[in-house]
Formats: structure tokens, sequence, C-alpha cells
């Protein structure tokens, strides 16, 4: 945690799960990731509860969690994923533990940083 080869060898590693789930035909119709986050649709419950014990079994240094929707809304890196049955809405999601306090303006921190932070707040909302 905290390398900067961190994102670089979980990408890796993460590849090399998915080219052997899918050289083995396991891997869903729908799946997408973000580093270490992963979207999938799947037709049931079931089909979710197997696919998650297959990744689990991947690797005995990992364990894949599952989040599932609820209420037609699901929580995905800082979206909030809105199933309208034929189409898919988002908008921003915020934790309840957040506390609101990213930087304080005044705080000792390069103009370049604050100014970044801006732009993330700006493109997220977009």
């Amino acid at each position: 945690m905290g390398s900067p080869l961190g994102p670089l060898l979980a990408n890796v590693f993460m590849c090399s799960i998915e080219e052997t789930l899918d050289r083995e035909g396991k891997m869903p119709s729908y799946y997408r990731r973000y580093v270490d986050d992963t979207l999938t649709i799947m037709p049931n419950q079931a089909s979710a509860n197997n696919f998650l014990e297959t990744l689990n079994d991947c690797h005995s240094s990992i364990k894949f969690t599952m989040e599932i929707e609820n209420d037609r809304m699901l929580p995905f890196l800082g979206t909030q994923l809105l199933n309208k049955s034929n189409h898919v809405e988002t908008k921003v999601y915020v934790k309840s533990t957040n506390s609101g306090l990213l930087l304080h303006y005044k705080s000792h921190v390069d103009d370049r940083y604050k100014r970044g932070l801006l732009k993330t707040m700006l493109d997220r909302a977009f």
C-alpha cells in the first residue's frame, strides 16, 4: 500500500486472473474493471455467488467481496448507479462517513494541487 508501483502491480495481478478465467470460459458476458473494482451484470443471485466463489478461488492471498443492487441502486467508484429497467442513470455518490473536508483553502499546499482538486470535483459532478 502506498507504493508508486501499487496500481501497476494490481493491474498486472488482475489481468492475470482475468486471462485465466477467460481462457477457462468463466468470465461473465458483462465485466468491467477499474484497478481492483469490478462491475458485473449477472442474470441472478446464484450466478453472482458462483462467480464470486470462482474469483476467490483464483489466489489464496486475495479476497473479493460483492455488493448487490439495493432498491435498484448500486454505489460504484463514487457514483450511484440507478437501474431504470431499460437504461442506467448515474449520480454522484457520497459515503455516509464523508466529513466533507477535502483540503483547506489556506493550507500550505501548492496551488496546483488546489486547482487539481477543484478540477477533479467539477469533472466528477459533470
